[in-house]
């Protein structure tokens, strides 16, 4: 629980509560070397103020105590003196060597006071901050009590340095402060009429100016180069324009690793898996700063084409002369078979031959050089060789064998 202390002041006024834990000691502390607490999300805040705690001739004119004798409390613009005695309050802290960090709590309770957008400790833009800060503190301490009127003269083919002079001075009637000293400035305006030529100069007082940053017009890409020779993956790093396509990336990544762009394919590799492949007219945009790009070696269009061609025709090759093989086994099997049909079909011939001879002798008793079994229906002989032959015994619906008695 934090622990609170009031401070009384010299009327006997209890003005401000300090909470002790908003100031950390800090051994050895070298004065400036300090930073603020962040009461919230007014990380904003606190870069403002190191900012212009960091401006020398703004601290040395604090610090010295010179701004007490410019406190302007009758300023109707202003705040009092309160902005610009608490910035001073602030400065000191920083600047004490007593404090590793601080909590600069009564500084925000003061600029909510007299900034209600500021109130709370919600994210703000530290622009917006300074360019109150640096008005309110303008005004606190703004030398001139009572401002006179003054009216704004034009060039009016003057020299530039003259007319500059006398719109500082008449500037300064108003406006006299050491804000004004430091961080204001002018500007020359020029305005033309397109109908009747004339050119009217100005020179304006600023106190910010809104220039562009350089944007970063490159990215760099790390990749993994995997070569098809199974050699150790590769890793690199390109750097190209960001509005360069894939095609591009390709190209620049061959003259560091020596890979033809052609042979090249670009993928991202998400869970030890190909998660997308990006094409050569793809911009380089596509690819995150998380993506894991992995770049694959293979064979160019017309090879790859080629190897699956003779690929094809080899297996082709082999599958013909596999099927020329079989068909010469087939007339092989096909040759001995008519061989052997025709070995029985002369031998056939031949016993039917000496059958009929027989017959035609006209044996006694009918008995032949050759017996038929009618189990079978083959003729038998002790030198002829076995033959199959029709049934010599017909079916009771045939009609009668020629052999029949």
């Amino acid at each position: 629980q934090a622990l609170l202390f009031e401070e009384r002041g010299a009327d006997g006024k209890f003005e401000r509560v300090v909470n002790k834990y908003d100031f950390r000691p800090a051994v050895n502390a070298i004065p400036g070397r300090c930073g603020l607490g962040n009461l919230g999300n007014t990380c904003f805040m606190n870069s403002a103020l190191q900012c212009l705690s960091a401006s020398a001739p703004l601290r040395r004119y604090f610090l010295s105590g010179e701004y007490a004798s410019d406190l302007n409390t009758d300023n109707p613009l202003g705040c009092n003196g309160e902005l610009a005695t608490v910035f001073n309050e602030m400065l000191s802290s920083l600047w004490s060597g007593q404090y590793g960090s601080f909590a600069p709590r009564e500084f925000k309770h003061q600029l909510e006071r007299f900034a209600a957008q500021f109130a709370g400790y919600q994210q703000h833009d530290a622009q917006e901050l300074l360019a109150f800060l640096l008005d309110g503190l303008h005004e606190d301490l703004n030398r001139v009590k009572k401002k006179p009127y003054v009216e704004q003269k034009e060039a009016d083919g003057r020299p530039d340095a003259i007319v500059a002079d006398e719109a500082w001075v008449a500037h300064k009637s108003r406006n006299d402060s050491v804000i004004v000293d430091w961080f204001q400035g002018q500007l020359r305006s020029t305005v033309e009429c397109n109908e009747c030529d004339r050119v009217s100069i100005t020179f304006d007082p600023f106190m910010y100016l809104s220039i562009p940053l350089p944007q970063v017009t490159t990215r760099t890409i790390k990749t993994t180069v995997v070569l098809r020779d199974g050699s150790a993956p590769m890793r690199y790093a390109v750097t190209l324009e960001k509005s360069a396509s894939i095609g591009e990336f390709k190209r620049a990544l061959s003259d560091l690793c020596g890979v033809p762009a052609d042979r090249m394919v670009v993928t991202d590799v998400y869970m030890c898996r190909i998660h997308a492949d990006h094409e050569d007219h793809v911009a380089v945009k596509a690819i995150s700063a998380h993506d894991d790009i992995y770049v694959y070696e293979i064979l160019p269009m017309l090879e790859a084409a080629s190897m699956r061609e003779s690929t094809d025709s080899d297996a082709f090759t082999r599958l013909a002369a596999a099927a020329a093989q079989a068909a010469d086994d087939d007339d092989d099997d096909d040759d001995d078979d008519n061989n052997n049909n025709s070995v029985a079909d002369a031998t056939a011939t031949e016993t039917a031959a000496s059958a009929t001879a027989a017959a035609a002798a006209g044996d006694d008793d009918g008995a032949t050089a050759l017996d038929v079994d009618e189990a079978t229906g083959t003729l038998s002989d002790d030198e002829a060789v076995d033959v199959p032959l029709a049934p010599l015994v017909a079916d009771d619906d045939s009609e009668p064998n020629a052999y029949d008695d």
